[in-house]
């Protein structure tokens, strides 16, 4: 693996998301953690 590369191998290792969506998800997945009230 080649560093710097524009970011292209880190989408494909997440299955195909890009950066924006992987972090939106890890929010809501933060937010489920979250006791109702």
């Amino acid at each position: 693996l080649r560093e710097g590369g524009g970011g292209k191998e880190n989408v494909s290792q997440l299955g195909g998301f890009s950066h924006e969506e992987v972090r939106y998800h890890q929010q809501i997945q933060s937010l489920k953690r979250l006791p109702d009230r």
